[in-house]
């Protein structure tokens, strides 16, 4: 469950109270992409589901995002990370970077260099990908920032 004061700074951030749709959320790290599918194919055997797919963002950051709506219409996430994404994320730093950036000016010189330093993070993770995971992400910024 995201913390409330982790939810306030996201509402403080601009978005809306009911736009706030990761209040509850899981994951899996998950070895190929057809792993991520069968997860999603077993969720929508018991809730509503909206797959936002595999997306990859400007610091290079990817995962899969899931929508599931609760029998209380209660919406959560279940995210899908590739190998090594979420240990990047969680123990190799990449989470504290991303707050860090989110509390400083845009176009300041500081948010650039974290900024780049997500992305050098992310990249090592994709290059150490298994061949399963093929041009998935490769050549790609668009998507979640």
């Amino acid at each position: 469950v995201k913390s409330h004061a982790r939810i306030m700074q996201t509402i403080a951030g601009g978005t809306m109270p009911n736009e706030v749709n990761d209040a509850v959320r899981g994951g899996f790290d998950v070895d190929t992409p057809e792993d991520s599918d069968k997860i999603i194919q077993m969720l929508s055997e018991h809730f509503e589901v909206a797959d936002e797919g595999w997306q990859k963002n400007s610091d290079g950051y990817f995962d899969r995002k899931t929508m599931v709506r609760f029998p209380d219409g209660q919406i959560g996430e279940v995210q899908m990370w590739p190998p090594g994404m979420l240990d990047a994320k969680e123990k190799g730093g990449g989470h504290e970077l991303y707050v860090k950036r989110g509390k400083l000016p845009r176009g300041s010189t500081e948010r650039e260099i974290l900024t780049q330093q997500m992305v050098d993070l992310y990249a090592e993770v994709e290059k150490k990908l298994p061949k399963e995971w093929g041009s998935l992400f490769r050549d790609s910024s668009a998507g979640r920032g």
